[in-house]
């Protein structure tokens, strides 16, 4: 598990298709303020919990102004979900996903 300090902000979702399964790499950067960022990468089946074992990655920052980056291994091919979000109390903020 990454950190539990996250899901107080507000929570910005991205939907992702993978083509198969294997090693997808995921990165999100903090461009704006001085709170720590992070994602948590989670299936169709379980997007609604949100208990920390409910994800299949993650990834925070070390730091601010960083970025939260991780390699998560996709079981198959299907539609997941990647979850951004900072540590509380940030509302909006600047960030870039690749």
């Amino acid at each position: 598990s990454c950190s539990n300090l996250y899901g107080g902000g507000q929570d910005v979702v991205f939907q992702f298709t993978a083509p198969s399964a294997g090693n997808y790499e995921i990165s999100v950067v903090n461009t704006s303020n001085t709170r720590f960022i992070g994602w948590f990468l989670k299936s169709g089946a379980n997007c609604n919990l949100t208990t920390l074992g409910s994800q299949l990655g993650c990834a925070v920052s070390t730091g601010t102004y960083n970025s939260a980056h991780n390699v998560v291994a996709i079981p198959s091919a299907g539609t997941y979900y990647v979850v951004v979000d900072y540590a509380a109390p940030v509302t909006q903020s600047n960030f870039f996903i690749r």
